[in-house]
């Protein structure tokens, strides 16, 4: 008669347990490889995130460049402009394209009206470069125009001191003729002064616009 035991399993020994080790390793293994894919999903996810900031941003960095420059043009616009075009009246300032041309045309205007044209530039015309500069320290430039900011406010700064001292000049003369042959240093700086001011704003232009361009 058979055993009913040999059956079950039960009786003739113990069943075979098989390696308790493979199947650790294998746990092992597929916990590792685990780990990999979440690491790989970390990993990818940064790259969309920061792909995604940078998308959103360069509208922005461009918007901040624009927004700027119409600061820079409006002042330019509102005091460089408007000062010149009250020192110099009835001149188109298109014509004046060199320092020579400018020392011409305020020395034109010194020799006949002297000290009362350097009243007038007082008087009428500098609140415009003065009122100019507090704006200029005002502003917050993105940091490849904060140098040429600083360069438009040392020559807006140099230009006042220089019609400062080229008044100065006019008031003294008295009877004496203004002697256009021999101009006065002050005239030199205020040459000086416009000439760094359009380099500087021309400079600020074309990063910008190279900016806007990207």
């Amino acid at each position: 008669m058979a055993d009913p035991n040999e059956n079950l399993g039960v009786g003739g020994g113990a069943p075979p347990l098989g390696n308790p080790l493979a199947g650790m390793e294998a746990e092992e293994k597929a916990l590792k490889k685990g780990r990999g894919r979440m690491m790989a999903g970390m990993i990818i996810g940064v790259l969309i995130a920061v792909a995604a900031l940078v998308w959103f941003m360069a509208p922005d960095d461009k918007a901040s460049y624009a927004q700027f420059g119409r600061k820079i043009n409006g002042l330019d616009t509102q005091h460089f402009d408007q000062f010149w075009a009250c020192a110099l009246q009835n001149v188109d300032q298109s014509t004046v394209r060199s320092d020579r041309d400018l020392r011409s045309q305020i020395s034109k205007r010194a020799s006949v009206g002297k000290a009362r044209y350097g009243a007038a530039v007082r008087d009428r015309c500098m609140n415009k470069l003065r009122d100019m500069e507090p704006k200029l320290e005002a502003l917050i430039p993105p940091d490849d125009l904060a140098q040429g900011v600083r360069d438009l406010h040392t020559a807006v700064t140099e230009l006042r001191g220089g019609w400062s001292e080229f008044i100065g000049h006019l008031d003294g003369l008295g009877d004496e003729p203004y002697d256009a042959d021999n101009e006065p240093a002050s005239l030199g700086k205020i040459a000086k002064g416009w000439y760094d001011y359009k380099r500087a704003h021309s400079g600020l232009n074309k990063t910008i616009r190279a900016k806007l361009n990207q």
